[in-house]
């Protein structure tokens, strides 16, 4: 599942800001951020294959009644979350990875058996395009992101 970590700062002119909040309307799961003024709100789960609209709202007092005694503000964020779409061309004894969407950072791992499940790294911070040299007649490789 990706996440989302937002930090930011929210001022007013009156004294501090109360705690602010985060709504994801992409899933309704809401939370609140550590801090006030300074703030950030981490693991914020975001819905695959769709736009995100996340919602921070902070609350500070106004002392007016007609706002019964708090005024809110907000920002709106929109995040695409798109899975990992990749390509593999062959070349003689090399391959040419390339892939977009998923979330870096992004591993390559290659195995030589899929029964196995023995996935060994071939770049622990890879960015696409990858070329790769082919030392066996079959080769899988997979792209890990976060």
């Amino acid at each position: 599942m990706n996440k989302l970590n937002l930090a930011g700062s929210a001022e007013a002119s009156g004294p501090y800001v109360a705690p602010v909040a985060w709504e994801n309307l992409a899933n309704n799961v809401k939370g609140t951020g550590a801090g006030t003024n300074a703030w950030n709100a981490m693991d914020i789960p975001l819905q695959a294959n769709r736009t995100n609209i996340v919602v921070v709202t902070a609350t500070t007092i106004s002392w007016a009644a007609a706002f019964g005694g708090n005024t809110t503000f907000n920002d709106t964020l929109a995040v695409v979350c798109w899975p990992l779409r990749a390509t593999l061309a062959l070349q003689a004894s090399r391959a040419t990875l390339n892939w977009i969407g998923g979330g870096p950072p992004y591993r390559v791992q290659r195995a030589i058996d899929l029964t196995s499940g023995d996935w060994m790294d071939v770049l622990t911070t890879a960015v696409p395009p990858v070329t790769l040299t082919l030392e066996r007649r079959a080769e899988f490789y997979r792209i890990v992101g976060q």
